[in-house]
């Protein structure tokens, strides 16, 4: 379900410590309020009451390595669904599934955003099942990016566009930066 609203949760205090525990989980909350330059008393003020309490952190995610010995891709794909119902029950029989690393709705549309981690034959298969979906109009449409796992490497929109209470990030402008990057690299 879509959210009515999507309120700030976090203060510059919260981001910062965000920031810091993106990169390293396990750091303490001394090594944290040292960080940023905070008493420990107020770090830890604002991991329990803000970061716990308000659910800006809902867990870790610690990603293993699959299919030892056997050939494996992790891929993000784009789902689109004609209507909500069909978006909902597929999106519901994934829940319970290993090979899925993350999934989430698109806002606004019925569109799920799915990243999985298949050895290569069972990826094939998941192609086909999506495609055979696709031909029973159970599925609109789908896209699909295999990643380079080795390189794999995540980071949320950075703290430094978090001012004054509010997040300041030009999206036009970001995929221009983008477009112009992929641009360059194809002279």
């Amino acid at each position: 379900m879509e959210a009515e609203s999507y309120p700030i949760l976090a203060d510059d205090i919260d981001v910062k410590m965000l920031m810091k525990l993106e990169k390293d989980a396990t750091a303490s909350i001394s090594e944290v309020s040292r960080l940023l330059g905070v008493s420990r008393q107020l770090a830890t003020f604002h991991y329990r009451k803000h970061l716990m309490e308000r659910k800006l952190i809902e867990g870790y995610e610690i990603f293993v390595m699959r299919y030892a010995g056997t050939e494996a891709t992790m891929v993000l794909f784009l789902i689109s669904f004609p209507d909500y119902e069909k978006f909902a029950r597929f999106a519901r029989s994934l829940l319970d599934k290993f090979f899925v690393i993350t999934m989430g709705k698109v806002l606004g549309k019925n569109a799920l955003l799915l990243e999985v981690f298949l050895s290569t034959t069972e990826f094939r298969k998941f192609i086909g099942t999506l495609s055979t979906l696709a031909r029973m109009k159970l599925v609109q449409n789908y896209e699909y990016a295999v990643q380079d796992f080795a390189a794999k490497r995540r980071q949320t929109i950075s703290g430094e566009y978090f001012k004054d209470g509010s997040w300041i990030y030009d999206h036009k402008k970001h995929l221009e930066t983008l477009k112009q990057k992929i641009a360059n690299s194809a002279c």
